[in-house]
């Protein structure tokens, strides 16, 4: 993966709750389950950053990768960072980094990156990212901070 993961380059972060039924038979998170860490982060990001109005614009994932660094154990407090990485016309880029904190320090078990297209619902067409969007996400690719949690 080519984007940042320095941490501090990261203007929000937000907690995701680790559950029981996320582990797999070794007691670790299933690999598939950090999709859905990223899913549910990206979401907050759309919310609390972007102020994203899903009657405005939809969004479509698509692609998806994951650097799986150490797994994530249900013991873990995890934390997600989440920022656009890359903004086009009609697609932009989001980076996460999944974490969890201890009395030694700050883990990284995972770096994703996903590309969202613009597409609306309507017309069933890949459309323009709205230019409030595309300015907001234009200032997250410049690591101001601002931390939700």
């Amino acid at each position: 993966m080519t984007q940042k993961d320095h941490l501090e380059d990261f203007k929000f972060r937000t907690p995701v709750e680790i559950r029981f039924i996320d582990l797999d038979a070794f007691r670790h998170v299933n690999n598939a389950i950090y999709l859905t860490y990223c899913e549910v982060a990206r979401t907050k990001y759309w919310q609390e950053v972007i102020k994203w109005d899903w009657n405005l614009m939809g969004i479509i994932i698509a692609s998806a990768t994951i650097d799986y660094i150490k797994p994530l154990t249900l013991k873990d407090q995890l934390l997600i960072y989440v920022r656009t990485s890359k903004v086009g016309n009609k697609s932009f880029e989001l980076a996460y980094i999944l974490t969890s904190e201890s009395q030694k320090g700050i883990t990284i078990h995972a770096k994703a990156k996903t590309t969202c297209v613009c597409i609306d619902y309507n017309t069933n067409k890949t459309s323009l990212i709205p230019s409030d969007y595309k300015k907001t996400m234009e200032i997250e690719t410049t690591g101001n901070v601002n931390k939700s949690s």
